[in-house]
């Protein structure tokens, strides 16, 4: 049964926050990690210790839309640091050969990261590189920065999420949920479920499908999951949680494939762990961060 969300009052990170230079914090970010923006910058958050580490510094440039190495250990971003909105990678530690940021792309059109393929070989990213004001969604070579298109229409494809198993991309669109083989070029995509859909993420096992559903309204939002069995939708979505509070709850699952972790941004930002076979809703960590988070990606367990 759908469970009304709510937020808890939560402790807001003051003292014990470690605000820094990547290189400082680096060695100290051993547990649960989040990346998010905010501020124009690319922050990241560890769990356990209760660390804040600003990542890339660079404002007045702006960073935006972190994605996760498979192995952890490097994020891809969107910056316009060069003066266009091009994509790079950097690696959290200084033994890695990307530990200076990487410019993957040379586009005059905006380019986006989305996804991290699983192994390791491409970005799933969304770009208007055809010239046109539609987005669409390409695939991007990690160590040539060569690119081919996956999808190109008109229906508003906005994100893309690899399956565990790295055979399909799951990806939102103003017409619903989308499914299309991640080796295929202009594939005809299948849709698992209609409506407009924000954040979709991809169970450990691959077997199902979470996505937030945004009514027509635009005011209302719900969390859902399907069921995904040979590429096909194995039933009906199942609401999980009624009446978010925002679109905008980065929905992350946890390796152990029965809770969700959940982000909510309202001035403060607090993370909440979601069990999906109770619906019970609880504190995922006892600090809020004094920033307001936005695309929110929880660090790949090694």
């Amino acid at each position: 049964m759908p469970r009304l969300l709510f937020i808890p009052a939560l402790l807001t990170l003051g003292t014990a926050v470690l605000i820094g230079l990547m290189l400082l914090a680096a060695p100290l970010l051993q547990g649960d990690v989040l990346a998010f923006e905010a501020e124009n910058d690319i922050y990241l958050f560890d769990f356990t210790r209760g660390v804040l580490v600003n990542f890339t510094h660079t404002s007045p440039a702006r960073e935006s839309l972190p994605v996760w190495s498979p192995d952890g250990e490097t994020l891809g971003f969107v910056s316009n640091r060069d003066g266009n909105y091009e994509i790079y990678v950097q690696a959290l530690h200084d033994h890695h050969p990307d530990r200076l940021p990487r410019r993957l792309t040379t586009n005059t059109y905006w380019d986006g990261p989305l996804d991290w393929s699983p192994d390791g070989m491409q970005i799933a990213m969304v770009s208007s590189r055809d010239y046109t004001y539609d987005l669409d969604i390409y695939l991007l070579n990690v160590q040539t920065g060569q690119s081919r298109v996956v999808i190109n229409n008109t229906t508003g494809e906005h994100d893309a999420v690899w399956s565990p198993d790295g055979r399909w991309l799951a990806l939102a669109s103003e017409v619903g949920l989308l499914l299309v083989p991640s080796d295929t070029v202009n594939a005809i995509p299948i849709r698992l479920a209609r409506g407009i859909i924000a954040s979709p993420a991809w169970s450990p096992d691959g077997r199902s499908l979470t996505f937030v559903l945004i009514e027509h309204d635009q005011t209302t939002y719900h969390l859902a999951q399907i069921d995904i069995h040979n590429g096909t939708a194995a039933g009906e979505p199942l609401l999980l949680a009624e009446n978010l509070p925002t679109a905008n709850a980065y929905p992350q699952w946890m390796p152990d494939g029965n809770n969700l972790l959940l982000t909510f941004a309202q001035g403060t930002t607090t993370f909440l762990l979601l069990d999906t076979a109770t619906g019970d809703l609880r504190p995922f960590t006892p600090y809020s961060i004094p920033l307001r988070a936005t695309n929110v990606a929880l660090r790949p367990r090694r």
